[in-house]
């Protein structure tokens, strides 16, 4: 049985785990409360971290977006652009 160190290990760890691994982990996870709770706010933490990446992607793709069209807005007002 893999010991409490090493469930956290693999829980923090993003490589694949054999089956076995797998099994052994879940078994682990159904026994001892403590790593099963640790589990649970590890993956809470995931889902939220990912949502805030999401969230800042999308704000800084608006950004562009809001930079481009003013640029190109000050383009237009200039006589000689490429725009003309």
């Amino acid at each position: 049985m893999l010991s409490c160190k090493e469930i956290v290990r693999s829980l923090s760890s993003d490589e694949d785990l054999s089956w076995g691994k797998k099994l052994e982990l879940k078994m682990h996870l159904m026994m001892c409360k403590y790593c099963s709770q640790y589990a649970t706010q590890l993956q809470w933490m995931k889902t939220g971290f990912k949502q805030v990446f999401q969230r800042i992607t999308r704000i800084e793709k608006a950004k562009i977006i809001h930079f481009e069209n003013e640029i190109l807005k000050e383009l237009k007002k200039k006589p000689g652009t490429a725009s003309e």
